[in-house]
């Protein structure tokens, strides 16, 4: 290559690093120009204040008005310290929004890059109507950053309409003096009370989309639902949300469910698998319907609140989904699975047709509650055939070698305003008939062993029995449940009984007598008053009945239009193991 190439060549390669080095040179000082500028702006013109009267607004869809700019900052901090915020739509007669005083700044740039660090921020006095920022009124008598020395918190402290709410996220503090600055952690922990409510966990943005919440915490003085969700933004007015839950004592739930918000009923889709629900949680459900409820008072419209009257309303969501129950257990023992779809429109809430088995059984229902009419009408229709009742007599009473089946009917109707009113004025029937079966005599219990130790305090226990027939059957008035049938025959002896149960008050008024056939058992039985709450009843002699035979008590003596009824509603067969006693039972 000649001298003059290599020139050449040379000559090119200085001017390209050349032209670049004053490029850089005139960027520096073009940046540096701005920068200069931009700190030298600011202050509190009145063109800056009608710069931020016209951003506020639009931001709310009317206009915006503040009685004094203290001061704006665009370098090295961009922020404003303003007073008396009035936000209005239409005419500026009435404002949707006002606030005493407003202070924001972030570093210059902490806003170019994205990062969430502020220098100050302080809102006090701040009342919004119901529409401006949430569906009901709110008011904060302050939202500020409270630095306490050794510890730094985010709070708010307000009202959402008349319940009250305070909201605590810990923030990190950096440099000190003019210099110092606060941000959240990438996992931000949040804890919240709202009226009764207690909320807390981690939230952790994991994409501009996606929110995931760990170590949740929801409920009253105790937890109702822990664990971790994950919301996903799907679109404006959509939202999608997956978690894992747990529920009450150690039930354990995954939903999977979309929110709507862009129809004109709100409308949520998808799955609520309980991949463990445990039975005593699935009964004790109060304390999840006591938290959707104050949860709702709070996100509900005031103006719904004032046009709804007495009773429930549903009308305001509408619902296509699945309720999936793998395991149903009792002291970890599986005794059923079910699933069902689950939908509401118009105000009435179907979940049916319902499938299940419960340990090889056959079950099939529907419920249906309708709030579209006042008062609401709730009915409910279940029927569990061939119920092998082997795996909740161990799960209940721990009770093992148990053989047997049983037919089980639910036919339910009830109408009210509330919960109180749905139980008193509960109606139908419900009905257990059982044919041939074999348990240890504790398993006649019922609601533990003092009750056969009272009742038959020379059989015992451990003994084995083989059952011939068993028929319970409870027609329900005004929450009232009366007996039309309870006897159960034996290889040893025939237990019968009467009595009612207020399922209001939760009050059982039974009286249960029992007679003996084996010769290895002294006495005839001593006849029982049970009573008391379901769940723990009492027991004792009957001074009544200790002197008094079966025949002259008449206790359980069986209607024949029973078996007509229950028999046939049950689909069972005329040749079924329990029809030869009723019809002796009824002819004695």
């Amino acid at each position: 290559m000649s001298d003059s190439d290599t020139k050449k060549n040379k000559s090119g390669k200085d001017g390209w690093l050349g032209f670049f080095a004053k490029l850089l040179f005139f960027v520096l000082v073009f940046l540096i120009v701005i920068l200069m500028v931009l700190s030298s702006l600011g202050g509190n013109s009145e063109t800056l204040k009608g710069a931020i009267e016209q951003f506020i607004g639009s931001k709310f869809g009317g206009t915006a008005t503040i009685e004094k700019l203290n001061q704006m900052t665009f370098y090295p901090y961009m922020g404003a310290d303003f007073e008396g915020l009035n936000v209005y739509r239409g005419d500026e007669s009435n404002s949707i929004m006002t606030a005493d005083k407003v202070s924001v700044a972030m570093g210059f740039w902490d806003v170019t890059f994205g990062k969430p660090d502020l220098k100050a921020f302080n809102i006090k006095n701040l009342k919004a109507d119901p529409g401006a920022l949430m569906a009901q009124g709110f008011s904060a008598e302050q939202i500020a950053i409270v630095d306490e020395g050794d510890k730094v918190n985010f709070r708010a402290d307000g009202k959402i309409g008349g319940t009250p709410i305070r909201i605590t996220a810990p923030m990190e503090k950096k440099g000190v003096g003019k210099n110092k600055q606060y941000s959240f952690s990438d996992i931000r922990p949040l804890e919240a009370v709202i009226g009764n409510v207690n909320a807390s966990g981690k939230f952790e943005r994991q994409d501009i989309e996606t929110m995931r919440i760990s170590e949740l915490s929801l409920g009253f003085d105790q937890p109702v639902f822990t664990g971790e969700l994950e919301f996903y933004q799907g679109g404006e007015g959509r939202l999608k949300i997956k978690g894992d839950l747990k529920y009450g004592q150690g039930s354990m739930l995954k939903p999977d469910i979309l929110i709507e918000q862009d129809k004109e009923v709100p409308h949520i889709s998808g799955e609520v698998d309980f991949t463990d629900l445990i039975l005593d949680d699935a009964l004790n459900y109060e304390p999840a319907f006591d938290l959707f409820d104050a949860l709702a008072d709070v996100v509900e419209s005031d103006k719904a609140k004032k046009e709804d009257g007495p009773g429930y309303d549903l009308q305001g969501v509408s619902i296509d989904g699945r309720i999936s129950i793998q395991k149903l257990t009792k002291n970890g023992i599986q005794i059923g699975k079910l699933s069902f779809p689950l939908k509401l429109a118009n105000g009435d809430l179907h979940a049916g047709p319902i499938e299940g088995r419960f340990n090889g059984s056959e079950t099939s229902g529907d419920i249906m509650f309708k709030s579209s009419v006042k008062p609401a009408e709730l009915t409910q229709k279940i029927t569990i055939k061939n119920y092998d009742y082997g795996p909740i007599q161990q799960a209940l009473n721990d009770a093992v070698n148990v053989k047997g089946s049983a037919d089980i009917l639910v036919d339910l109707k009830t109408s009210g305003n509330n919960g109180d009113e749905l139980k008193a004025n509960m109606g139908g029937n419900f009905s257990i008939v059982s044919g041939h079966g074999e348990f240890p005599a504790k398993v006649l219990s019922f609601w533990g062993q003092g009750l056969l130790n009272v009742m038959l305090p020379d059989l015992n226990p451990q003994e084995q029995t083989v059952m011939n027939c068993a028929v319970v059957d409870f027609d329900l008035e005004k929450g009232i449940a009366k007996s039309n049938a309870l006897f159960i025959d034996t290889d040893q002896l025939t237990i019968k009984g009467e009595g009612k149960y207020n399922y209001f008050k939760d009050d059982l008024d039974l009286k249960i007598k029992p007679e003996t056939k084996s010769v290895t058992i002294a006495g005839t039985g001593i006849p029982v008053v049970v009573s008391g709450p379901l769940s723990d009843p009492s027991y004792a002699p009957s001074l009544m009945g200790l002197g008094e035979t079966i025949g002259k008590l008449a206790l359980g003596a069986i209607n024949p239009a029973f078996l007509l009824v229950t028999m046939t509603d049950l689909g069972l067969s005329d040749n079924h193991p329990c029809k030869k006693f009723i019809e002796g039972e009824a002819k004695e």
